[in-house]
C-alpha cells in the first residue's frame, strides 16, 4: 500500500514583527487581543487545510471556532469582518464563497508543496539507487576487476551526469505542475456565457471578457483567482443597483404614461 502524500501543515512561519503589521494593528486597535488571537487561530486552520482554504459558510463551523476562542458568534463574525476588510484575508473570495484564504498565504503553500515535491523526487531519484547493482549489471569488485587499474568505473562521469540531468529535469517539470495548480486560467466568451446562461443572471459575457482583458484579469491589485467568483460578483452588484418599479397612486397619471410609452 502506498504511502498518503502529506496535506496541509503541521506549522506555519510566525515572525516576532507579526503584531506590527498594520493591517493588523487596525484590527487590535478595534477588538485588542481578541482580535489577535482570532487571526492567528484561523490562520491555523487555513494552513491545516489540504487547498489552504477555510470554508466558513456552515454556522456550525463558527459556533465551534468561537466555542474554543470563548467569544459569542456574533462577535467572532465582527472580527473576521474587520480580517477581511483591512485584507488580512481575500475580500472577493470572502464575498463570494465564504471563504478565507489569502494570496500571501497561497504564495507561502506553493512555496512549501514544491519544496515537499523536490523532497520527494530526491527519495525516488536514480542517484538515490546508484549504490545498489541494477538488474543485468556488472558489479565490478564481484567479477575481479579493480576499477582503479582498469582505468574507469563502470557507471562513470557520463552516466552520473545523465541521471544528474534528468533529476533536474524532473524537478524543473515538477515546480511547474504545482505552480500550475495555483494558476488563473482565462475562461473564454462562451465559457462565460454558458456559465451566466447556467445562473441566468442575464449578464452580457462579451462585457465581462472585454472589462477584465482591459484590466489584465486582475481583481483590485491582485491576480484574479476564479472568475466564476467575479460573475457572482457582478450577479450581487447588478441586483443591487436594478431599479425599483413604483406604481402611482393617480391612476390617470398611470393611463397617461402608459399611453406614452405606446406611442
Amino acid at each position: 500500500m502506498g504511502r498518503n502524500l502529506k496535506s496541509g501543515m503541521d506549522y506555519f512561519d510566525h515572525s516576532t514583527t507579526a503584531h506590527a503589521d498594520i493591517k493588523l494593528e487596525k484590527v487590535m486597535a478595534w477588538y485588542g487581543a481578541k482580535g489577535y488571537a482570532v487571526y492567528f487561530y484561523l490562520l491555523e486552520k487555513i494552513y491545516a487545510e489540504p487547498d489552504y482554504r477555510l470554508n466558513i459558510e456552515d454556522e456550525d463551523t463558527l459556533v465551534l471556532i468561537a466555542n474554543r476562542l470563548r467569544l459569542e458568534v456574533t462577535e467572532l463574525r465582527d472580527i473576521i469582518t474587520k480580517c477581511v476588510m483591512v485584507d488580512l484575508f481575500d475580500r472577493n473570495t470572502y464575498e463570494t464563497e465564504r471563504i478565507l484564504t489569502s494570496h500571501g498565504i497561497q504564495k507561502r503553500a506553493n512555496e512549501v508543496e514544491l519544496k515537499r515535491e523536490k523532497e520527494r523526487m530526491k527519495k525516488f531519484s536514480p542517484d538515490s539507487e546508484s549504490i545498489f547493482p541494477r538488474e543485468n549489471e556488472i558489479n565490478p569488485r564481484e567479477n575481479g576487476i579493480n576499477p582503479r587499474e582498469n582505468g574507469s568505473f563502470p557507471q562513470g562521469k557520463d552516466t552520473y551526469k545523465n541521471r544528474t540531468e534528468e533529476r533536474k529535469t524532473e524537478e524543473i517539470k515538477t515546480e511547474k505542475n504545482i505552480s500550475a495548480r495555483h494558476c488563473f486560467v482565462k475562461p473564454t466568451i462562451e465559457e462565460i456565457a454558458a456559465y451566466c446562461a447556467e445562473r441566468n443572471n442575464g449578464i452580457d459575457a462579451e462585457a465581462f471578457f472585454a472589462f477584465y482583458e482591459s484590466v489584465g484579469w486582475k481583481v483590485g491589485s491582485k491576480t484574479m483567482k476564479d472568475w466564476k467568483s467575479a460573475v457572482i460578483t457582478w450577479e450581487k452588484r447588478n441586483r443591487r443597483q436594478a431599479p425599483v418599479k413604483t406604481q402611482s397612486t393617480n391612476p390617470f397619471l398611470d393611463l397617461a404614461m402608459r399611453g406614452r410609452a405606446s406611442k
